[in-house]
Order: structure tokens, then sequence, then C-alpha cells
């Protein structure tokens, strides 16, 4: 089943219609209509926009034998912990344990741990614990 909502973002005047359509994909041209009359009163407009949501982007370039690009997105300013694991899920580096902004941020990772040592070929996880939920990326080191 779907349902698609068809009708103006906000209130115009003291009413405004919107119509709901739901249609079955099993049963072609099984659709239902229905047409809502909302009342506004006391409403406020809402700005343009969605607030970002938590979001870890795929690491860049993805196999690498140099830097990557870990891009994360908090939708409120908040502590992070970002940190890149190997495969039996030991921590090997600390990229990130910080307060940061809302928005988009970016850490480079270069293939080092927290040692400074160069690690070997193989698959690693970069790990961000931000607004109480932990994301993984996976991450293939070339060298």
């Amino acid at each position: 089943m779907t349902t698609t909502v068809h009708g103006p973002i906000g209130c115009g005047g003291d009413s405004t219609t919107v119509r709901f359509v739901s249609s079955d994909p099993f049963v072609a041209g099984a659709a239902e209509t229905c047409a809502v009359v909302v009342r506004c009163r006391n409403s406020a407009d809402v700005p343009p926009g969605a607030p970002p949501a938590l979001a870890f982007a795929p690491p860049a370039p993805n196999p690498s034998a140099g830097p990557v690009r870990l891009r994360y997105t908090l939708s409120r300013p908040g502590f992070v912990l970002l940190e890149v694991l190997d495969v039996q899920g030991a921590r090997v580096r600390t990229l990130a344990r910080e307060a940061r902004e809302a928005g988009p941020n970016e850490v480079a990772w270069d293939g080092t741990d927290d040692r400074g040592r160069a690690l070997p070929s193989g698959v690693y996880w970069a790990r961000l614990v931000a607004e109480g939920r932990t994301l993984r990326r996976t991450v293939l080191r070339m060298r």
C-alpha cells in the first residue's frame, strides 16, 4: 500500500483542502482518494528545510592507500566519539573525542594507529558515537 499526500504545504487563509491517494501496487488501477478540509487556527509557519538528521557518510575514497575522509552530520551540537577499529573490534585510532557543532563535520584518517604507525592492509571499521547512537562504516585499507 502506498499513500501520497497532494496539497499545499502549510495553510492558506482559514482552511486548506488536502487530498490523500492510496494505491495498492499488487492491484493495477486500484486507488482510493480522500479529500480532507483542514481548518487552520493558531498555526505557525515552519521555516523551510528540515533540521539535519544524524548521518555517517561512506568513507571516501574507499578502498584507499592514502588518507580517508570520514564525514558525518550532527542534528544538534554534542559530544562525538569517532574511532577506527580493527576486524577484531579493538580500537586502533581515536580520531575525535570532543564536542562538535551541529551540521556537517569531516575528519581525515591517514591509515595510522594512535602511535603514528602505519597499519597493514585490511578491513577496518570507523565507529561514530553521537546523539545516543552508534553508526559504523567499513574502510578497506590498502598499502
